[in-house]
């Protein structure tokens, strides 16, 4: 399915059940390899926020380099959970 789309949008509507966000950040590896940009809005923004879904995705991020774009597109309070997540919140 992932051969025939130009880009990926990753969030809304998506929700927060610990199956969805593991299949979600599957979907999301395999894009990043296929050189599909990805959009990353709402529920899907948790993908960077949670650990066990954002430390296998930036350890692979860190070990390949990507041609595609991906966009974060965060409100401010899931800015501030992005922030936070990183160890930088105050």
């Amino acid at each position: 399915m992932l051969d025939k789309m130009h880009s990926l949008i990753i969030g809304p509507g998506l929700g927060r059940h610990p199956l969805v966000l593991e299949a979600a950040s599957q979907i999301l590896l395999l894009a990043r390899q296929r050189g599909i940009p990805v959009v990353l809005d709402a529920d899907g923004l948790c993908l960077l926020t949670m650990p066990q879904y954002s430390v296998s995705f930036l350890r692979h991020s860190a070990a390949h380099s990507y041609t595609a774009p991906m966009v974060i597109t965060p409100n401010l309070v899931e800015f501030q959970r992005l922030v936070q997540s990183l160890g930088n919140g105050t």
